[in-house]
């Protein structure tokens, strides 16, 4: 791990929506709009001055995979989960190739695929988005309803929503500055595989 001052830093992570709020994925904490103030949730003396602290977990974090924070999702199906991306800044805590931890964040981006469904209905979801999609409209996603409580949630944001797949086509993850092997990797996550001739079961990578 290294902490250094950078300029902001993008990545992707999990909340859960509670109403028209984002809630962190691992702690209690409820995102504001706009920059948001880490700080670090220990006790006592083991409470770090300043988030994110050295041998602590404190500070906003976010992943450099997409894939990587989708399946995440799967360790809470309860939860309803909702991806998105951050830009983090001050000083940021970087672990390696799997994310960081910032000392402030926003969030810049919501998606409205529902990330938490079994291979089959991801399978079943894509089918039904290209039979329907608008051949004069890729901006058109027919799963999203107009009453979609994401859209609220969004709102109160103030980011786009829009799917992962629009947002590769229209080339809005390059213009919120993610790179570039994270989003071929959303990519190939996205391609249905072949469906399993043993089982008749559709799989995705």
């Amino acid at each position: 791990m290294s902490a250094l001052d950078l300029e902001p830093v993008v990545g992707w992570r999990l909340w859960k929506v509670r109403g028209d709020e984002l809630c962190s994925w691992a702690v209690e904490h409820v995102w504001q709009p706009g920059e948001n103030q880490a700080v670090c949730l220990a006790d006592g003396p083991y409470r770090c001055p300043q988030a994110p602290g050295t041998s602590c977990r404190c500070g906003f974090w976010a992943l450099y995979s997409p894939v990587a924070a989708i399946r995440l999702a799967s360790t809470r199906p309860a939860a309803r989960a909702v991806i998105g991306l951050v830009a983090a800044f001050g000083t940021v805590a970087v672990h390696g190739h799997e994310g960081f931890r910032g000392e402030m964040a926003r969030v810049t981006c919501l998606f409205s695929d529902e990330i938490a469904l079994t291979p089959v209905d991801r399978l079943w979801r894509s089918l039904r988005r290209r039979l329907h999609r608008r051949a004069d409209d890729g901006l058109n996603d027919p799963i999203l309803s107009p009453n979609d409580p994401l859209k609220t949630v969004a709102g109160r944001y103030g980011v786009p929503l829009v799917s992962l797949q629009s947002a590769i086509s229209l080339g809005l993850l390059s213009e919120l500055g993610v790179q570039q092997n994270a989003i071929v990797e959303l990519q190939e996550w996205l391609k249905p595989s072949r469906i399993s001739g043993r089982s008749g079961r559709a799989e995705l990578a």
